[in-house]
């Protein structure tokens, strides 16, 4: 998870990258709405950008999650920010 959560970081601003990340969704639960179609995110840490690293798209029918999904999001603290991404 460091490289991914590097790659976000970097993705909104932040170009030191993160200090920390979270899983279990630390920071709540994400609802039954909402956008979220990426899963098993893999980065090298290289990458500008999320949507640069290989992942597992949700689609059609699966826009609104299970239970299970939305208690496992991930979170990240980043370098040099004051506010939570």
């Amino acid at each position: 998870m460091p490289d991914q959560a590097n790659v976000a970081c970097r993705q909104a601003g932040y170009s030191l990258g993160a200090w920390a990340f979270t899983v279990d969704s630390a920071f709540g639960t994400t609802g039954r709405s909402g956008n979220r179609s990426m899963a098993a995110v893999d980065c090298t840490g290289s990458e500008a950008s999320l949507l640069d690293c290989s992942y597992s798209a949700f689609g059609g029918g699966r826009c609104n999650l299970d239970w299970h999904w939305r208690e496992r999001m991930a979170g990240v603290y980043c370098k040099g920010s004051w506010h939570l991404l």
